[in-house]
């Protein structure tokens, strides 16, 4: 009779617990909390990797016990386990965002320089944006999940073109002690990578009511797309920001994914 080798057996079940939570992250697509869209295609090969190691180490559970010590590191990958499927079901909490960089896309007063690059890469987004941003008469940009990160950035580089026109746009509300009192960011939770590169992005608005707006409450805000100015930390200069006015606000539902892409 074949005897049971739990030290084995723990194997099997820290490769089956890491399996089973890539799958649950993946098929439920709660893996957008954690990392960007781009490098989903390493967790799908951990997956395969994992499932298979997990197969084979089946077949090990009823070996020839070896005399020693169980390993700690089994807790450490067990609780890792266990944390990862908790963090799954809890999601995110926005309370990260107070440890959070800013990214208000913005531009240096008076500086006009523009490389060749820039201008192409401006030139593209723009005939793209068209498609995505404008509503019939031109004159209304909705900026929603899809086209929220390149949206926000046009805006902010070139702010002259937008000014004047009306902006839709859902998330958020930041605040930070250093902004008026009239002033929070409607903003995202930009991701290049995975959520500990996150930072908020999103435009400056301005309302009268914004000290009875709760933080991180979800809204979605019609308003007119103006700018305003601050010192910049970084150099002597003095930003110009897009500022949108607000003119209508309203609650809305925390969406399923808080984060835009590049």
């Amino acid at each position: 009779m074949k005897k049971f080798n739990f030290e084995e057996f723990l194997i099997f079940i820290i490769l089956l617990g890491f399996s089973t939570l890539f799958y649950f992250l993946l098929f439920t697509g709660k893996i957008n909390n954690f990392i960007s869209p781009k490098m989903i295609k390493y967790i799908i090969f951990a997956l395969v990797v994992f499932t298979i190691l997990t197969f084979y180490q089946g077949n090990k559970v009823f070996i020839p016990k070896t005399v020693k010590p169980i390993n700690k590191s089994f807790t450490i990958l067990l609780l890792t386990i266990f944390i990862g499927f908790a963090a799954a079901e809890k999601g995110v909490n926005l309370s990260i965002s107070n440890n959070k960089s800013v990214n208000l896309p913005s531009y240096v007063k008076g500086d006009k320089f523009k490389n060749s690059a820039l201008e192409k890469n401006n030139k593209t987004t723009e005939d793209k944006l068209k498609e995505t941003l404008f509503s019939t008469d031109g004159n209304t940009i909705v900026i929603e999940h899809n086209n929220f990160y390149k949206a926000v950035n046009d805006i902010g580089m070139n702010i002259e073109k937008y000014r004047g026109k009306k902006v839709i746009l859902s998330g958020f509300v930041f605040k930070r002690e250093d902004f008026k009192p009239d002033q929070f960011v409607v903003g995202r939770m930009s991701m290049a990578c995975c959520a500990a590169d996150a930072q908020v992005m999103g435009l400056m608005s301005k309302w009268t009511e914004t000290p009875n707006l709760e933080k991180d409450t979800w809204v979605k805000v019609e308003g007119i797309i103006g700018s305003t100015e601050e010192k910049s930390a970084e150099s002597e200069g003095t930003l110009i920001l897009p500022l949108v006015e607000i003119v209508n606000i309203e609650k809305i539902e925390t969406p399923e994914n808080i984060y835009v892409y590049p």
